[in-house]
């Protein structure tokens, strides 16, 4: 089947392209109302952030509306249109969402910055909804720097901190290393294969077998760049000083979104270049005699012990949650190790049960953070007594976390482990079962604190905004709520694992 059938005119393109447009109008509107209404008459909160929120709720309808779109490709193959790419964009825009108010609840973000806060977020909203849709090398690389420019800012947004602006220096310069490496293996495909966008150059790969040591060689330096935005194990080293030195809803933004970005243009990649030109079959064939499914297994079982590990010597929250993030990293990697389309559900799952209960738990971080002024571990005493809610709250998110059930954690969890089993990487199973073990161990060790009576008294009742507390109960809520009744959710994950090939 030739993909040139399914693209469509720029001005059709265009009507398959709402949901960014709608992301991009919202940058524009934000700083009209800045310019038109704030700026000059007193910074306030609200008016900015309702804008912002209004028009993540309509792209968020017009992604689901594209869920009944056929596959197809747009831009002259530059991008496709799926129900891949719609599920990621939903992930997006729903964490967008909740870092708006991670921000409202925050005093970290000066009010009479924010216009430039929102601006950079919602750019890297619209370079990962490119990112997820991307089927050219081209695009690849501009999403993923989209991305990064904005992540950047973020990170050193508090320019008098001298924390924040290390965490912005180093994203920067590993970051370009990474961008560096990534596009030298591109332009290594490109020389290999003559073309760059993913499709074509699959053809040639399985028609042609260029230079099977070149080939593996570019795809590790491409793998290579993608898992530095995704902070898997060995490109991990920057996450805990930027994620601990970045405001806290910065990283919490961090630890979620990008790396479904990086886990979506990872597997889009790779299935659209490296599969056989065959479908329908319960495992993908992949080119060459590289054992695929070894090396991401190794990639997966090092980030979640390291990750793991490395979590039981933290005394700061946030340092203990970007480690805890690279482990949930290696989980997620399970699910591709099998090399499945039922794997590709399994990461859908595990991607939007990370979301709920990873920025749940991050709503209560910052909440806490904003009464005690401090991210150490032993500053969550008594938490019970001075806020039952919160302590409540996060518990259950700290519970999913572990993967126990019942909840959204548990369900993700056994979705990647049966694809493990059902790969028959064995080892890869006992590894994640030995992790999860060592997860609940720290997981649990910051609900032993707020239940520690000890100076409980010494701390007032912690008073909490009526939305933000509304917020974080309704995540805690559906964190418990699909982990019992969790068909719908995989069916739409399975439904959502359908890529455009054009085979």
């Amino acid at each position: 089947m030739n993909y040139e059938l399914f693209t469509s005119s720029a001005l059709v393109s265009l009507g398959h392209f709402w949901p960014e447009l709608l992301v991009a109008m919202t940058v524009v509107a934000i700083l009209v109302v800045d310019l038109l209404f704030i700026r000059g008459r007193g910074k306030r909160q609200g008016p900015i952030e309702l804008v912002a929120l209004v028009g993540l709720a309509a792209a968020f309808v017009a992604t689901c509306a594209s869920f009944e779109t056929a596959p197809q490709l747009i831009f002259s193959g530059m991008a496709a249109v799926d129900p891949f790419g719609a599920f990621f964009k939903l992930i997006y825009l729903v964490a967008g969402a909740i870092f708006i108010c991670l921000t409202m609840t925050s005093d970290e973000i000066p009010v009479e910055g924010r216009t430039e806060y929102y601006t950079m977020a919602l750019g890297g909203v619209l370079g990962m909804m490119l990112m997820a849709t991307s089927t050219h090398m081209v695009m690849v690389f501009l999403a993923i720097e989209f991305v990064s420019l904005s992540s950047y800012v973020m990170a050193g947004f508090l320019r008098d901190d001298r924390r924040s602006s290390e965490a912005a220096l180093k994203y920067v310069l590993y970051g370009s290393v990474s961008s560096a490496v990534m596009l030298y293996g591109m332009s290594m495909l490109y020389g290999l294969t003559g073309s760059t966008s993913l499709i074509e150059a699959n053809r040639v790969i399985f028609q042609e077998s260029p230079y099977p040591m070149a080939l593996f060689v570019s795809l590790v330096l491409v793998l290579a760049g993608i898992g530095f935005k995704i902070a898997c194990v060995p490109f991990h080293f920057w996450a805990p000083d930027v994620y601990e030195g970045a405001p806290t809803p910065v990283t919490a933004f961090f630890t979620v979104a990008p790396k479904a970005a990086g886990l979506a243009v990872t597997m889009r990649f790779l299935i659209t270049l490296l599969t056989t030109p065959t479908t329908g079959a319960e495992f993908w064939t992949f080119v060459g005699n590289v054992n695929w499914p070894l090396l991401v297994s190794i990639i997966a079982a090092m980030s979640m012990t390291l990750g793991n590990f490395a979590a039981l010597q933290q005394e700061n929250i946030k340092r203990l949650m970007a480690y805890s993030s690279i482990s949930h990293v290696g989980f997620a990697l399970m699910g591709m190790a099998a090399l499945s389309p039922s794997g590709v559900t399994a990461i859908l799952v595990y991607v939007a049960a990370y979301l709920v209960m990873n920025l749940g738990a991050f709503l209560v971080i910052v909440l806490v953070g904003r009464q005690v002024g401090s991210m150490e571990i032993s500053d969550y005493r008594g938490l019970f007594t001075r806020h039952p809610i919160l302590g409540i709250c996060l518990v259950v998110f700290l519970y999913s976390l572990t993967g126990l059930p019942p909840s959204m954690g548990f369900v993700a969890k056994f979705l990647v482990f049966s694809e493990a089993i059902r790969g028959e990487i064995y080892w890869l199973a006992v590894v994640g079962a030995l992790n999860s073990v060592v997860a609940l161990a720290y997981y649990f060790r910051i609900a032993r604190v707020m239940w520690d009576p000890e100076r409980e008294n010494a701390r007032p009742r912690i008073p909490l905004p009526h939305f933000a507390t509304g917020v974080t109960v309704a995540l805690a809520v559906v964190t418990l709520a699909y982990g019992v009744p969790w068909g719908p959710l995989e069916k739409l994950a399975t439904f959502s694992s359908t890529l455009f090939l054009g085979r």
